[in-house]
């Protein structure tokens, strides 16, 4: 029997590395080019940002899109194109109007399906790899609107009918308030907030040294606000820690406290736990070798079914709309 729950443990991480491993092949990451291969980097507008605008809303469509994600209807990628570059060309790049793509919005809504919304603040690889894992579960950049630009810069230079080629300028809360990207963001994380039914997942970094959990991020600024509480049964708070830690922050306590807190005053039921086991699962995909990701076995070489790590999870789940 030992050997048999060895053998399927086995095979349910060679299954969950397969599907993480095919995402991955469809994000936008970072990736590290040899020196005979140089990829030109620029602070400025993406070189040809409106082939790979155009070309990613074809491919999205063609390729990646699911009943979970798609839009309704079938997208014209040249209109498309058009309603996103008219949002703030011509216009100061550092006051870009806050409803600037709203046509581009209205055209391209973000539309998923109910418990299947995934928000993150500080645990970008974690819950996009997390989010890979499931087939019904979606952060932000899994929707169209947010694959077609995942990645990309962009930013108006006042007066012209095309993109600046000059570095963009960075958001600053005195200077610059409103850049092209930023009133972007801000807008379809909004949408994505809205749309949320069901139980939707937050997950925030407790191995940071950061707060996990603090009022500049999109998460305080843009989603929490909007997510509606006659639509959201449940927030799913997930306080993810590195595997071997450290363990920096914890429900109930700190930041994560505040965020609990502002989630039960805006009337949303909600649950806190920290490093879950399907969370923690995919973690050992990349850690396979760590002690917190081997079965544990009693005096007798049994597999102990509740290690350590599962009993140090459930001290910190807590009910809904609890505060400790």
């Amino acid at each position: 029997m030992e050997l048999v729950n060895l053998l399927l443990r086995s095979f349910f991480l060679a299954i969950l590395l397969s599907n993480v491993t095919a995402h991955l092949s469809r994000q936008r990451r970072e990736i590290t080019h040899s020196e005979d291969c140089p990829t030109p980097m620029t602070k400025g507008t993406t070189p040809n940002l409106e082939h790979i605008f155009v070309g990613r809303c074809l491919e999205f469509q063609q390729i990646h899109s699911s009943r979970y994600n798609c839009p309704g209807a079938r997208v014209n990628c040249s209109d498309a194109w058009l309603k996103f570059k008219e949002a703030v060309v011509g216009q100061d790049p550092c006051n870009i109007n806050d409803n600037a793509y709203d046509e581009l919005l209205d055209l391209i809504p973000i539309e998923f399906a109910d418990d299947m919304t995934l928000f993150w603040s500080g645990t970008n690889k974690l819950a996009h790899g997390y989010a890979a894992a499931s087939p019904t579960t979606s952060t932000l950049e899994d929707s169209m609107l947010g694959y077609m630009v995942n990645g990309l810069n962009w930013c108006s230079s006042e007066g012209s009918d095309e993109y600046s080629s000059d570095p963009c300028p960075d958001q600053e809360p005195d200077s610059c308030t409103h850049t092209s990207t930023g009133v972007f963001w801000a807008s379809v994380s909004t949408m994505l907030a809205k749309q949320a039914s069901g139980i939707a997942i937050v997950m925030v970094n407790g191995s940071s040294p950061w707060p996990a959990f603090y009022n500049g991020s999109f998460f305080a600024k843009y989603e929490l606000p909007n997510l509606d509480p006659d639509k959201v049964t449940n927030v799913r708070i997930i306080v993810a820690h590195n595997i071997g830690g450290p363990i920096n922050e914890q429900c109930g306590r700190g930041s994560v406290k505040t965020m609990q807190e502002l989630t039960a005053a805006r009337g949303l039921a909600y649950t806190c736990e920290g490093t879950p086991r399907d969370v923690q699962s995919f973690q050992c995909v990349e850690n396979a070798g760590h002690a917190e990701c081997q079965p544990r076995t009693d005096a007798t070489g049994g597999i102990v079914r509740e290690g350590k790590m599962r009993k140090r999870i459930r001290t910190q789940t807590e009910p809904a709309s609890s505060i400790s």
